[in-house]
């Protein structure tokens, strides 16, 4: 029995769709998608929180750290918002602290 073939190109597509996230008055929002099951796991969030934490950051800027605390779980299928705020600004790193919400 032949395997079915696998679209890579429309995979990684929907990837980089679903991580993206988009302005949204003071902050940003995500999608969360719901064919992943009940609950979303945290890499997901994570690849989110990098995406909107970047866009507030110097275009030369890196990502050299960062520390991660979820306090809830995350649920499948409800956008999430994110608020970025900056706690520094220096010559050679800039700091951020993002809150990512869902449902208030």
């Amino acid at each position: 029995m032949a395997e079915p073939e696998i679209d890579i190109d429309s995979i990684v597509e929907e990837t980089i769709e679903f991580v993206t996230v988009r302005p949204d008055g003071d902050g940003w929002v995500g999608d969360a998608p719901d064919w992943f099951g009940e609950r979303l796991f945290g890499g997901f969030v994570l690849s989110q929180s990098v995406h909107a934490v970047t866009r507030t950051a110097p275009d030369d800027g890196r990502l050299h750290s960062l520390h991660e605390y979820f306090l809830r779980p995350v649920f499948a299928g409800k956008q999430l918002s994110y608020r970025v705020a900056p706690l520094r600004e220096g010559r050679t790193f800039v700091t951020r602290q993002l809150e990512a919400v869902q449902d208030g």
